[in-house]
C-alpha cells in the first residue's frame, strides 16, 4: 500500500499544484483553438466573417474523439491504492446520517458557496474575454488575436497556481486565498473603470490570482 503524498498541513499546496497542471491545458487550448477556428474561417470567408456554431463542429468532434481515447486508456491504467500506512484499529461510526445533515455544517455550506462564486467568476471571465478584448474601446483586437490573448489569462492562472503551491507550504491558506481574492477583485474593478489596452491588461492579470 502506498502512502498519501504529504501531511494534512500541506494539502492546500498540493491541491493548488494539481490545478496548475490543469491550467497548462487551458493555456495551450485557446491559442490552438484560435488558430484552428478563426484563422481557417477567415481564410475561407474573408475578414468580415463572424464564426458561427458550424465552425465549431470539427474542433469539438476532435475534442470528443480525444476524450474517448483517454477513457479507453484509463481502463487499462492501474492506479495505486492510497492509505495512511498506519496500522490502527478502524473507527466504526454507527450514527445514522441523512443527506440533510450536511446543511447543518456551516463550513461545508460556506465552502460550497465560495467554490460556486469562484468558479463562476473564473469561467465567466474566460468565456467573455475574447469578446471583451475585441471591443473597439477595449483591446480593438481581431477574434484570432483575442483568442491568443485568452491563453495569457489562463497562462497567468498556471503561473499563479505554481507559485501558490510553493507559498501555501509556508503561509496559511486562508490568508493567501484572501490576498488573492482581494487582488482579483481590485483588478476586475480597475478593468471595468478603464478603457483601451489598460483595461485589457487589467482583466488578463486577474489570471495570476486564480489560486
Amino acid at each position: 500500500m502506498s502512502l498519501a503524498w504529504g501531511s494534512d498541513s500541506t494539502s492546500s499546496g498540493r491541491l493548488n499544484l494539481a490545478q496548475a497542471f490543469n491550467s497548462l491545458g487551458t493555456t495551450v487550448a485557446p491559442y490552438l483553438g484560435s488558430i484552428v477556428i478563426f484563422r481557417h474561417a477567415f481564410s475561407i470567408a474573408g475578414p468580415a466573417y463572424r464564426p458561427s456554431a458550424a465552425s465549431l463542429r470539427v474542433p469539438y468532434a476532435d475534442i470528443g474523439a480525444a476524450l474517448m481515447v483517454m477513457v479507453i486508456l484509463l481502463q487499462f491504467i492501474k492506479l495505486p491504492s492510497i492509505g495512511t500506512g498506519l496500522q490502527t484499529v478502524p473507527i466504526v461510526d454507527t450514527t445514522e446520517h441523512r443527506f440533510q445533515d450536511i446543511f447543518r455544517l456551516p463550513h461545508v455550506m460556506l465552502g460550497a458557496l465560495a467554490i460556486f462564486l469562484y468558479v463562476g467568476a473564473e469561467v465567466a471571465i474566460g468565456s467573455f474575454l475574447v469578446n471583451y478584448l475585441s471591443q473597439p474601446d477595449i483591446g480593438r483586437m481581431t477574434l484570432e488575436t483575442a483568442g491568443k490573448a485568452l491563453a495569457l489569462y489562463w497562462g497567468g492562472a498556471m503561473v499563479g497556481r505554481f507559485a501558490g503551491a510553493v507559498i501555501l507550504r509556508k503561509d496559511r491558506a486562508p490568508k493567501v486565498l484572501a490576498f488573492a481574492a482581494a487582488c482579483a477583485f481590485l483588478l476586475v474593478v480597475f478593468s471595468m473603470s478603464s478603457f483601451g489596452s489598460i483595461a485589457a491588461i487589467g482583466i488578463i492579470l486577474v489570471g495570476l490570482f486564480l489560486l
